[in-house]
């Protein structure tokens, strides 16, 4: 608040107080004068009718200092109703700001994880991460004894990696949306390539940061059921811890973390699972 405000305030406490100082001035004289006129007159009369005046002229300026003692009495609440209202909404404007500062820092960091992982983009015949094996259609069981050196390496094309990279393009300029957009395109398109499990694992990562949680945990859920031999299911595992972990569901954020730890121990995913694990827990 300004000094104008604040005059204008207390300017009417200070001109009761002025009258209320005023009032008790003229009640002493009131009291005082007729005493000394009843001294001197020494008539019957003359002591009677002072007598008269002095007790008039207490009850007037006892009324008086009352009214203006009630008067500033009701003043002083309503100024102390509007200091607890204002104290009020310091408070709230403060726990507001605060919470906005807590929730900027927390966004800025998603996104600052996300550009640390963010995959390399494809490069001539490279692709971005190593292939996936190639998803087993759906109906026909899987074959847990053909080891990973055994699985045929899905063939990628030029389409996938074009339609991948654009995907990759979106997420490096935060065009979170769009880039959900292109990762669902890819997987409609391409649900057997070897990039449709880091299609499925970047999608979650921008759901994640987008705090979009029910979707970045589905989307994590499937690189663990479909793809349980990529090299992104360890990441998937941490990341779904992650985000059991914002849900309030801190059993199943425990036992991603611990998946993590005990099946993929050598892993960066398996180092960040403990931390956050020491961090929650």
């Amino acid at each position: 608040m300004g000094s104008e405000p604040q005059s204008s305030y207390f300017i009417p406490m200070i001109t009761q107080v002025n009258k209320l100082i005023l009032a008790t001035t003229l009640v002493a004289m009131g009291l005082g004068s007729p005493a000394r006129s009843a001294s001197i007159s020494s008539p019957a009369l003359m002591e009677s009718r002072g007598s008269n005046e002095v007790v008039a002229s207490t009850s007037e300026g006892n009324a008086e200092l009352f009214f203006l003692v009630e008067q500033l009495q009701r003043e002083v609440v309503t100024l102390r109703g509007m200091v607890e209202e204002l104290q009020y909404s310091v408070s709230v404007l403060k726990r507001q700001s605060r919470e906005r500062y807590v929730d900027i820092d927390r966004r800025l960091q998603d996104v600052s994880r996300l550009e640390t992982v963010l995959p390399a983009p494809v490069v001539g015949t490279d692709p971005v991460e190593a292939p996936a094996e190639r998803a087993v259609p759906a109906g026909l069981p899987s074959d847990p004894r053909v080891s990973r050196s055994q699985a045929a390496t899905p063939v990628i094309s030029d389409q996938e990696k074009k339609a991948y990279q654009m995907a990759y393009n979106l997420i490096k300029k935060k065009s979170f949306e769009d880039a959900i957009d292109a990762l669902h395109d890819f997987i409609e398109r391409y649900p057997d390539s070897g990039l449709t499990a880091n299609a499925y694992y970047w999608l979650g990562e921008v759901y994640l940061v987008a705090q979009k949680l029910e979707q970045a945990k589905a989307a994590f859920t499937v690189v663990i059921n479909k793809f349980p031999d990529h090299r992104k299911t360890a990441d998937a595992y941490y990341k779904l811890g992650v985000v059991y972990l914002k849900l309030g569901d801190k059993k199943k954020a425990l036992s991603n973390l611990d998946t993590v730890i005990s099946r993929f121990s050598d892993t960066s995913a398996a180092r960040l699972a403990m931390e956050l694990r020491k961090e929650s827990f």
